[in-house]
């Protein structure tokens, strides 16, 4: 199914999935829940690389090779703020569909953060 999203909620969602990747489910679902996390895994990768992309433009490397900003660096707010940008861009995904039993107890953040790319079934 394809789902209007934004990047920040792609990369949100695949945190949480790591936390449902854990639940025992009944096998049929645990194969659509590990299904959205290889298209949502797909797509947060781009992402991560844009955000590199962006963090190389105005930051150094240190002698590490790592790329850090701080409050104090004179392109800090330039960051933030295309960083901002990437991740409220709207996108358009395609995941297979996930009905998970309303019997799986979930936290409500996951539910939420989860909302866009399933669906809770009875």
């Amino acid at each position: 199914m394809k789902v209007n999203t934004t990047a920040g909620e792609v990369v949100v969602a695949g945190e949480h999935l790591k936390i449902l990747l854990d639940i025992r489910m009944p096998a049929g679902v645990g194969l659509q829940v590990a299904r959205l996390a290889q298209s949502l895994n797909v797509e947060a990768a781009v992402i991560e690389k844009q955000k590199g992309e962006v963090v190389k433009r105005y930051v150094k490397p240190g002698k590490d090779g790592s790329f850090t900003i701080t409050p104090a660096d004179k392109n800090y707010v330039q960051v933030l703020k295309e960083l901002g940008t990437l991740m409220s861009e709207a996108i358009e995904v395609e995941v297979p569909e996930v009905k998970l039993p309303a019997s799986i107890s979930l936290e409500p953040k996951i539910l939420l953060a989860l909302s866009k790319f399933i669906a809770v079934v009875d």
